[in-house]
């Protein structure tokens, strides 16, 4: 008569060589939960069971088309290389055919080692991640020339068509000493320009719209 310990053994046998062929299928999800449940049904499954996961794992993203992160369970596209390098050492231990038995075994650690080969060469990455769209693209960098255009903060010069507003009166005995104000204005606007001592303030009016810089 079979005891209930062996009976979970021999289900948890069953469940294994169902789980190898949901994969050969590529049934990826019938074949993880097949191996759960051999976990379940025999603990002592645990180990090889996990590995053979791994694999599944490998497997269900590379054919998927997943990126080559994914392919190696890396997470974060950033990692660096020695995360890279950390995660393969990880993956190989778990999926190598030598320490792996399952059927997909062999074709995933081909992929995970086809994952560091492009992830650990930082021209190779480069070129992936920007393919894959996961480099930001930076700011277009101005020329010399164009910077050496650009005027100095706070020096405007009005361009021709524009004339200077009438002299400002006196600076009152509520003005502080030290401060000077130029304004410039045409129809419909104005920008003045007001020096305190080592500040500059600046006001653009257009129509009835104030702005201070």
């Amino acid at each position: 008569m079979v005891n209930a310990a062996d009976f979970h053994k021999l289900a948890g046998k069953h469940a294994i060589r169902a789980a190898e062929d949901y994969i050969q299928r590529s049934l990826f999800q019938q074949a993880v939960q097949s191996m759960n449940a051999a976990k379940d049904l025999d603990p002592d499954l645990s180990c090889m069971a996990d590995n053979y996961i791994a694999a599944y794992s490998v497997l269900e993203a590379a054919h998927a088309k997943q990126s080559l992160y994914k392919v190696l369970g890396v997470d974060d596209v950033k990692a660096s290389g020695a995360e890279i390098k950390k995660q393969f050492r990880k993956m190989s231990l778990m999926v190598h055919p030598d320490k792996n038995g399952s059927v997909a075994a062999e074709e995933a650690f081909k992929h995970v080692s086809n994952a560091l080969e492009v992830l650990s060469d930082d021209k190779k990455r480069l070129a992936y991640d920007d393919k894959m769209g996961y480099q930001k693209k930076s700011p277009p960098q101005q020329s010399q020339q164009q910077r050496a255009r650009r005027p100095p903060p706070h020096c405007w010069n009005p361009p021709s068509g524009f004339k200077k507003a009438k002299p400002q009166p006196a600076a009152s005995s509520s003005q502080q000493a030290g401060t000077s104000t130029k304004t410039f204005s045409g129809e419909g606007w104005s920008f003045r320009v007001t020096r305190v001592e080592k500040n500059t303030f600046i006001k653009v009016r257009v129509g009835d719209t104030t702005v201070l810089l």
